[in-house]
């Protein structure tokens, strides 16, 4: 046989490669002050269940595990079928450094205060209404308890306030269904939305 022809290897990687290209991402702020960091957002995102990023680093350091800039987030909240495969997200805390990755920013949870766009590629155009733009092309979240007020940053721009109640923690479940279905809606209608695999037992581009 000549070398032209692709392994199996080969084959795997070329598919692998074309899923993360389709894989959609959400960012969630670096810092410490915030609801949802890296530390807790994959058990909030994919079980419904809230720790403090400080409760969620303590579990980490125990483990003796690192916190990671990206994770894959499988969701399985709102399946119509349980047959049907669990959708990946990546979530991270890093703004993508490649026109490419931008494309595939599906959603960013806020922190309430403006600095934290400022590697944001709209905001690097100067125009005073640059939010705008950046919550046109993904969809906004505030995460808060319910104790705490909205920031102004926040009101004024189309961001999505997602609210904790720090004495039913039962309810923290039906928070994270309110993104999901939030997020569903804005990809439905969005011309980002038809180029990534974000729906249960969506395959390939949609007709």
């Amino acid at each position: 046989a000549g070398g032209g022809g692709r392994t199996a290897e080969d084959r795997k990687r070329l598919a692998k490669a074309a899923k993360a290209e389709r894989t959609p991402i959400i960012v969630v702020p670096a810092g410490y002050n915030s609801c949802l960091n890296m530390y807790n957002a994959k058990s909030f995102l994919e079980k419904g269940e809230y720790k403090s990023w400080e409760e969620a680093r303590g579990e980490l350091e125990q483990s003796s595990k690192k916190k990671e800039s990206h994770a894959s987030v499988w969701r399985a909240m709102g399946k119509k079928d349980p047959s049907q495969d669990d959708v990946e997200f990546v979530v991270t805390d890093v703004p993508p450094s490649k026109k490419e990755e931008w494309k595939r920013v599906v959603a960013v949870f806020c922190n309430g205060k403006a600095w934290q766009f400022k590697d944001f590629p709209q905001s690097r155009s100067g125009a005073p209404n640059y939010p705008t733009q950046i919550f046109s092309e993904m969809r906004g979240a505030f995460l808060r308890f319910s104790h705490q007020d909205v920031p102004d940053f926040v009101r004024k721009w189309d961001i999505e306030v997602l609210t904790l109640d720090r004495n039913n923690r039962y309810k923290d479940k039906g928070v994270v269904a309110q993104f999901w279905k939030m997020l569903d809606q804005f990809l439905a209608v969005s011309d980002r939305g038809s180029q990534l695999d974000y729906t249960f037992g969506k395959v390939g581009p949609r007709a």
